[in-house]
């Protein structure tokens, strides 16, 4: 499996201080938790910080809100 880049570790990271582990938060307010973590510095490297979280596995989208995939097994470090 490929590889999460640092920023993308970063991302995860601070969605996993978030609801998102549980019931999820929404895309935006996701965006705002990666953007106040200096992750994403703008709205559009918070969302791609996600997308590439998504294409990994370890987020999913339902009803406009991200979830965190379990378990955390999934270990491309």
């Amino acid at each position: 499996m490929e590889r999460l880049p640092p920023y993308a570790r970063a991302a995860l990271d601070a969605l996993r201080r978030t609801d998102a582990t549980s019931g999820g938060i929404t895309a935006e307010r996701a965006r705002a938790v990666l953007r106040e973590a200096d992750v994403g510095g703008t709205d559009a490297d918070a969302g791609h910080a996600i997308e590439v979280l998504q294409r990994h596995g370890h987020v999913y989208e339902v009803d406009g809100r991200i979830h965190i995939t379990e378990p955390e097994a999934i270990d491309d470090r």
